[in-house]
């Protein structure tokens, strides 16, 4: 299984702004899809048309599920940036390469950092709990909130090109 997700009380908008600063990148595609068709919206000819990331609302969570695996190559500094003075957290991970990622940011300080990156070699964690890809693996797997249901939401795609 694969997941990716950040979490925040920021809005869509305000989330959409600061990535595309973060990303050095500007949104070409932004348009209200069926959580059902969001992978489908997202490619063509099975491709990802960009960096694609699928926004929804749940009461006052915005949940940013990380589609084309963008939102993983951000560095801690990237993160602070996206935060800014507010809070956030990133969880991700991919059973079938033993790779995960946790970042928690609480208002504007990064509170955790954890990576587990078998094909970089990367073991990294700032949590003494948490000691491998598989305890991430757990910490979203347990958190219902990342799981998209049947939700309408946003399809936001930026520009990968330079």
């Amino acid at each position: 299984m694969s997941l990716g997700a950040i979490k925040s009380h920021l809005s869509a908008n305000e989330i959409i702004k600061r990535l595309s600063a973060v990303l050095k990148s500007k949104v070409i595609l932004f348009v209200s899809v069926d959580s059902d068709d969001r992978v489908e919206q997202a490619c063509t000819d099975k491709e990802w048309r960009g960096h694609c990331i699928f926004i929804t609302q749940k009461e006052d969570i915005t949940i940013v599920e990380n589609l084309s695996g963008c939102l993983g190559d951000l560095t801690q500094e990237n993160w602070l940036e996206l935060a800014k003075e507010d809070s956030l957290s990133f969880v991700e991970y991919n059973d079938a390469i033993f790779y995960a990622q946790l970042v928690e940011i609480r208002n504007g300080k990064l509170d955790k950092y954890c990576l587990f990156d078998p094909e970089d070699s990367i073991q990294e964690s700032s949590d003494e709990n948490i000691t491998s890809w598989s305890d991430i693996a757990s910490i979203a797997d347990n958190d219902d909130d990342l799981f998209i249901q049947d939700d309408l939401g946003l399809l936001v795609v930026f520009s990968n090109k330079t």
